[in-house]
């Protein structure tokens, strides 16, 4: 992989934590592409700008107010590098677990196909906000183009606002329109059911796993290639981190970075092995709550179609924070590109000035509100979560706060639609 590094040269208004203009639009730097089915891949680590990993080219630490571009391959050596594994030059876009680590101040990124930096001013959007010493991971769903260094495969570019940090990127999968020489399989959301609760079971010790079989989650058929599952970590004892992956995979990547006194949760999607998946804790010991939310099949109902990253909900600029146990319809059809009859979202949420540890459930307007959650939040530290949800028949989604008070900000990245 190769990354450009370039200072953003016009002036620009520094701000700490998300950057929050009311509904503001970004342009696009491509035409619009065909709607698209999901290629899952297990989970390939692309990218770690630590010291140490086997890259095909220069990692460095992304500095202040820069952006990078990335092409999605991965290397196997150094000397000479090898390439293993591509995002095809024809994908529209890509999903990948970011995590940030190593950071020097409170900051957020945006990340999107390359071209962000040729906008003229700063991407107005944020996929992923961090703080120092804190391991932060989101699941990203971004459109990507032709990498510049290397048209065979697919690129995408960073933008970090504040201080220093590090990326690691694994790539879980890519969607291609159909017809290609891959096969591609489109995604059904389901009403959010919980599948694993290791709280009523025991929690996982350092190295342990736990297997969850298709036949335990209602409504996924046999055929199902892969899930799309919300995974969070509870009472944890260390620092550390679960990966979510096919069973019987090797676990070289990781899904949800922990630490002790807080419930974190992230999205990913996982490829079905031998009809299940498993859930790995890489070390301390920590209890795991496991939601599926969608599945992906040949049969399924939808395909999806990225957009350029808008802005679609904005509480700060209004001043109205959602209070305790209180719901916000949010309107999504219509707004950030996504039209009328689109049976589900990609939504990056994220909840900031939180006043108590929370958590907040988002699902189609119109319908019962599931037993589950979407993102758990902490006081006051700006969290990002990636929300793959299906959308009411009108078009709207509610979000559920549980306690306290908080300020939410959405960022549309794409919509499907019924093949």
């Amino acid at each position: 992989m190769h990354l450009r590094l370039a200072a953003l040269l016009t002036a620009a208004l520094v701000l700490v934590g998300v950057w929050t203009p009311a509904f503001a639009a970004t342009r696009s730097v491509a035409s619009a592409p065909a709607r698209s089915g999901f290629v899952p891949v297990n989970p390939t680590r692309v990218l770690d700008t630590r010291a140490g990993f086997p890259s095909c080219g220069a990692s460095p630490t992304l500095t202040q107010d820069s952006f990078t571009e990335v092409d999605l391959a991965a290397c196997s050596s150094h000397m000479p590098p090898t390439r293993y594994f591509n995002v095809p030059a024809g994908a529209a876009a890509v999903v990948l677990n970011v995590t940030a680590t190593n950071a020097s101040a409170k900051s957020y990124l945006s990340i999107g196909a390359p071209g962000l930096q040729n906008q003229g001013h700063r991407p107005a959007f944020s996929t992923l906000n961090f703080s120092p010493g804190h391991d932060v991971a989101n699941l990203v769903t971004v459109p990507v183009s032709p990498s510049s260094y290397d048209t065979s495969d697919a690129g995408l570019e960073v933008y970090n606002h504040l201080g220093t940090v590090d990326l690691v990127f694994d790539v879980l999968g890519y969607y291609m329109t159909p017809g290609q020489t891959q096969t591609t399989y489109r995604y059904t959301p389901v009403q959010p059911t919980r599948v694993l609760d290791t709280r009523h079971l025991g929690p996982l010790g350092p190295g342990a796993q736990r297997t969850v079989q298709l036949t335990s989650m209602p409504g996924i058929p046999a055929d199902a290639s892969a899930l799309l599952v919300n995974l969070t970590a509870t009472n944890a004892s260390t620092r550390s981190y679960l990966t979510a992956a096919p069973t019987g995979a090797a676990f070289t990547t990781s899904t949800v970075n922990y630490e002790p006194g807080k419930d974190i949760s992230n999205q990913a999607v996982v490829t079905v092995s031998n009809g299940s998946i498993a859930v790995h804790n890489n070390g301390g010991s920590v209890d795991a709550v496991l939601d599926v939310v969608g599945y992906y099949s040949i049969h399924g109902q939808g395909l999806f179609t990225p957009v350029p990253p808008s802005r679609v909900l904005d509480t700060p600029a209004g001043g109205h924070p959602l209070g305790p146990d209180s719901t916000l319809r949010l309107a999504v059809t219509g707004h950030g590109g996504v039209p009328a009859g689109a049976i589900g979202a990609v939504v990056n949420l994220t909840a900031t000035q939180e006043t108590r540890p929370s958590h907040l459930t988002v699902w189609p307007d119109q319908q019962p509100r599931p037993g589950t959650s979407s993102l758990n939040t902490n006081p006051w530290s700006d969290i990002a979560g990636h929300v793959q949800t299906r959308l009411g028949p009108d078009g709207a989604v509610d979000i559920y706060n549980h306690a306290g008070s908080t300020q939410l900000i959405a960022d549309v990245y794409g919509y499907f639609t019924a093949s």
